[in-house]
C-alpha cells in the first residue's frame, strides 16, 4: 500500500472537540469535518450536527447543505472503507488466497497445498475491521466478494493423480517408486495426509498387524495384506476401485478401534462422516465430502435405505460428483472420497435395488467379540486401544510403509482380489434381511412348513445371529405379511388332517437337510481362535484371512505367493504365471 493510500482513523470525542474550538466559522466547509461525518451512522451524525451547531453557532440544515455538496463534489474520491480494508487483507493474503471459478469458494494456501480452511484468513480480516470501526456484515461480504471476484482459480490446476501420496514433507508416486521432496514439487493439491513420509529405516507396525489379525479372526476371506490395501487407496485421490467398504460385527468388535485409527491417519481435515441414509436425504450433504478422501461413519443407522443414488455416483468411481451448497447453483465436484462404515446391523435396501449397487461393496467381518477380563487375554477388551498405535510415531509410520508396499501391488495387480467383493449381494441380504437369510439357508421348495414351528425357529435363528437383542423377535403377524410378500400364503389344514388337524402352515416351502443339523445347536456359527481348530473342521480350506495362505492364491487377474510381512523381499512379492 502507498503514502498515498493511508487510511483515516476515525477521531475520538476529544479529537473532535479540539478541532471545532480552533475552527474559524469563516472557513469553508473542510475536508476533515467531511471524512469524520463519513464514518458516523444517521444517530452518530444527528449528534455531530447538534455538537457543530452549538459549538460554531451554524444552523443544521446549512452543515446538511455543505455536506451533501462535497458528498458531490468530484475532488472527494476516497475509497469506501470496504476497498480499505481489502487493500489491507490482501496486501498480507493477495498470493496466498484462492476462489475456485465454479463454487467461489474460498481457499487458503497451507505449505505445499490449498485449503478450503480459511480461519486465519477470516481471524485476521476480522481484526483489521475492528481497528476500523466499522459495520461488520456488510463490509465484510463487501471485501469477500472482492477477494472472490479477482482471485480466481480453476479447480482443473489441482493434481488429482490416482496413485500419488502427499505428505507435508513432500508426495510419494507409486507408479515410479519414488519421493519427491516438497520443495521440488512442481504440483499443487488440495489435501495432504498430516504425517511427515520417514526414509531413514525400514518401519514396521507390528502391533496394529496383531490387532488386525486379531480382529479379522481366522479363517476371514478378508486378510491384513488386503486390509493394508484398502488403507492405502484411501489415502489417495484414486476412486477408479469403485469400492465402498463396509466394517460389520458385534459389539466390541474392534470397528471403532479401527475408525480411529484410520481417522487419524488420514487427518481430520481430510475426513468428513455422512452416514448412508444422509447421502440420499439431504441434499446438501455432498457439500460435506468435497475436498476429503475419507467419509467414516462409525455407526451405520439401522433405518433401511430409500435413495442410493448419490451413493452410486461416488462409489462408482465418476471423476466428478453434483454439489449444492448454501445460497449456490449446483456445480460439479472432485470425486476424491472413499465410503467407509462401520456397523452391527446392516441396513436394509430396497429388494428391488439392482446389483450394481451391491457390486460396490466390499463387506469386512470383524467377528470376534472382545470383553472386560476375559480368561483369553487375546480376546481382552482394551479400553481406547487405538492410542497405543496412534501415539506411537513409529507404528504410524510403519502402516504407511505398508500401505505403501501394498499399493504397488495395487497398481501392478489393476484391482483388488475379486473374492473381495464376490457374492456381495447375498452377504448384504444376510446380514440385512435375517428372514431371508433363514429362508435362504434352512428352507427348500416343497409341501409345507407349520407356522408354529416356523415363527419358534426364525425367532430363535434371528435372537442367534443378534444376541444383543438389536433386532427383536418378530411377531407373528409381522412373519405372515413377510411370507405373504416373498409368496408363501398361510394356509390351514382341515381338521380331519392326519397330523395337524386345524393347524396352520406355509404353503410351498419346507425344512432341508441344512436345518436339521445346525437346529440341534440352536444355528449357532462355531468361531475359531485358532487356525489348527479352523483346519479340524475345514481341512480343504483356503487359509486367506490369518493363516498362511496356498502358495498360490488367486488375486485375480494375476498369482501371486504368500508374503512373510517380516521380510521385505517378499513382501513386495513377486508376479508369478498361473501353473495349469
Amino acid at each position: 500500500m502507498s503514502e498515498d493510500d493511508e487510511e483515516i482513523v476515525p477521531p475520538t470525542q476529544e479529537e473532535i472537540e479540539t478541532y471545532v474550538m480552533n475552527w474559524d466559522v469563516d472557513q469553508p466547509f473542510c475536508d476533515t469535518i467531511y471524512h469524520w461525518l463519513k464514518y458516523l451512522d444517521n444517530i452518530q451524525r444527528r449528534r455531530m450536527y447538534d455538537y457543530l451547531k452549538g459549538s460554531t453557532g451554524i444552523g443544521i440544515g446549512d452543515w446538511k447543505e455543505a455536506y451533501k455538496n462535497c458528498e458531490n463534489s468530484a475532488q472527494y474520491e476516497e475509497d469506501p472503507f470496504w476497498l480499505k480494508i481489502y487493500k489491507v487483507v490482501n496486501k498480507k493474503y493477495g498470493k496466498r488466497i484462492k476462489a475456485m471459478e465454479d463454487s467461489r469458494q474460498l481457499m487458503l494456501k497451507r505449505g505445499n497445498i490449498y485449503t478450503p480452511n480459511i480461519i486465519k484468513f477470516t481471524q485476521y480480516l476480522s481484526g483489521v475491521m475492528d481497528e476500523y470501526k466499522t459495520g461488520y456484515r456488510n463490509t465484510r461480504n463487501d471485501v469477500l466478494e472482492k477477494f472472490k471476484d479477482s482471485h480466481l482459480f480453476s479447480r482443473d490446476e489441482f493434481c488429482r493423480e490416482p496413485f500419488i501420496l502427499n505428505f507435508p514433507n513432500g508426495y510419494y508416486d507409486i507408479i515410479n517408486n519414488k519421493f519427491v521432496k516438497a520443495k521440488d514439487s512442481k504440483k499443487i493439491f488440495f489435501y495432504e495426509i498430516p504425517h511427515e513420509y520417514k526414509e531413514d529405516k525400514d518401519y514396521k507396525c507390528p502391533k496394529f498387524l496383531s490387532a488386525l489379525q486379531k480382529w479379522l479372526g481366522v479363517g476371514n476371506k478378508v486378510s491384513p495384506k488386503d486390509m493394508f490395501q484398502l488403507i492405502g487407496y484411501t489415502m489417495t485421490m484414486n476412486v477408479g476401485q469403485r469400492k465402498a467398504f463396509l466394517i460389520h460385527g458385534p459389539t466390541k468388535s474392534g470397528k471403532t478401534q479401527f475408525y480411529e485409527i484410520l481417522k487419524y491417519l488420514i487427518g481430520g481435515e481430510n475426513t468428513t462422516d455422512i452416514s448412508l441414509q444422509m447421502l440420499g436425504s439431504d441434499k446438501f450433504s455432498s457439500s460435506s465430502l468435497e475436498w476429503k478422501i475419507l467419509n467414516y461413519h462409525d455407526e451405520v443407522p439401522k433405518e433401511g435405505l430409500n435413495d442410493v443414488s448419490l451413493f452410486k455416483i461416488i462409489a462408482g468411481g465418476g471423476s466428478t460428483f453434483p454439489v449444492r451448497r448454501m445460497h449456490t447453483e449446483w456445480y460439479q465436484a472432485f470425486n476424491t472420497v472413499k465410503l467407509w462404515y462401520n456397523t452391527n446391523i446392516v441396513p436394509m435396501t430396497k429388494a428391488t435395488e439392482d446389483d450394481s449397487f451391491f457390486n460396490r461393496w466390499i463387506i469386512v467381518n470383524f467377528p470376534n467379540e472382545f470383553i472386560e477380563d476375559s480368561k483369553d487375554p487375546v480376546y481382552e477388551d482394551i479400553p481406547e486401544f487405538y492410542r497405543t498405535i496412534i501415539e506411537d510415531e513409529d507404528e504410524v509410520q510403519g502402516i504407511i510403509h505398508y500401505c505403501i508396499k501394498a499399493l504397488e501391488l495395487l497398481y501392478k495387480n489393476k484391482h483388488f482380489r475379486k473374492e473381495l467383493s464376490a457374492n456381495s449381494r447375498k452377504l448384504w441380504e444376510y446380514e440385512s434381511d435375517l428372514q431371508y437369510a433363514f429362508i435362504d439357508k434352512y428352507s427348500k421348495d416343497g409341501r409345507y412348513w407349520i407356522c408354529k414351528s416356523f415363527y419358534k425357529w426364525c425367532n430363535i435363528y434371528r435372537k442367534t445371529r443378534h444376541p444383543s437383542s438389536k433386532r427383536p423377535a418378530l411377531s407373528h403377524t409381522a412373519i405372515n405379511k413377510d411370507m405373504e410378500t416373498r409368496g408363501y400364503d398361510r394356509k390351514r389344514f382341515g381338521p380331519s388332517h392326519s397330523e395337524y388337524p386345524g393347524k396352520y402352515y406355509f404353503n410351498g416351502i419346507q425344512k432341508n437337510k441344512r436345518f436339521k443339523k445346525d437346529k440341534k445347536n440352536n444355528f449357532k456359527r462355531k468361531s475359531y481362535k485358532t487356525t489348527s481348530d479352523y483346519l479340524e473342521d475345514h481341512p480343504d480350506a483356503n487359509m486367506n484371512g490369518n493363516g498362511k495362505p496356498e502358495q498360490y492364491e488367486d488375486m485375480g487377474e494375476v498369482r501371486w505367493e504368500g508374503m512373510n510381512w517380516d521380510n521385505k523381499e517378499e513382501f513386495e512379492g513377486k508376479l508369478i504365471t498361473k501353473k495349469k
